[in-house]
């Protein structure tokens, strides 16, 4: 089975200009949302209270200037899709154990010669995702960022020299 989590994230535009003191300004507005999936969950872990909260609270957070809290939850069969949109790249974790969430984007709107993104977060001492780094595909093969963003750098060179 696998645990569907959508999130709402919103941003306060007031704390933008603010200056620490007093009261934050609140100008909250809605920015999107992040898809969350738990894979290979248990008959036992889905239907354990505790499970879900600690899964919901690794997603969610609030600070005076950004919020994402959980707007949906599904559990689904292995055979069922995970309803998203197509150009949506869900954050999918594997094994609950090590909390590493991976999104993957395969299409062609990305700068040549890269064909690919992965983003990863994991959980921290606190149970929270954090960013861990992003990844680019070239020509088949995961490269960190440092090397993608270099390919990328090389082959407008190129392409510059042959214009």
């Amino acid at each position: 089975m696998k645990i569907v989590l959508d999130t709402q994230h919103r941003e306060n535009y007031g704390a933008h200009d603010w200056s620490g003191t007093g009261a934050c300004p609140q100008y909250w507005k809605s920015k999107g949302g992040t898809t969350y999936v738990m894979e290979n969950v248990t008959v036992e872990q889905s239907q354990d209270k505790a499970f879900w909260d600690s899964f919901r609270s690794a997603v969610t957070s609030c600070s005076d200037a950004f919020a994402e809290y959980v707007i949906g939850e599904n559990l689904l069969d292995d055979c069922e899709d995970v309803p998203c949109e197509d150009w949506e790249a869900p954050y999918v974790c594997a094994d609950e154990s090590t909390m590493e969430f991976v999104s993957e984007e395969l299409d062609g709107h990305m700068a040549a010669p890269v064909t690919g993104v992965r983003r990863i977060m994991r959980a921290n001492t606190q149970g929270k995702l954090e960013a861990e780094g992003v990844q680019y595909q070239i020509a088949g093969e995961w490269v960190s960022y440092k090397e993608g963003r270099e390919a990328v750098a090389a082959y407008r060179a190129t392409q510059e020299q042959t214009a």
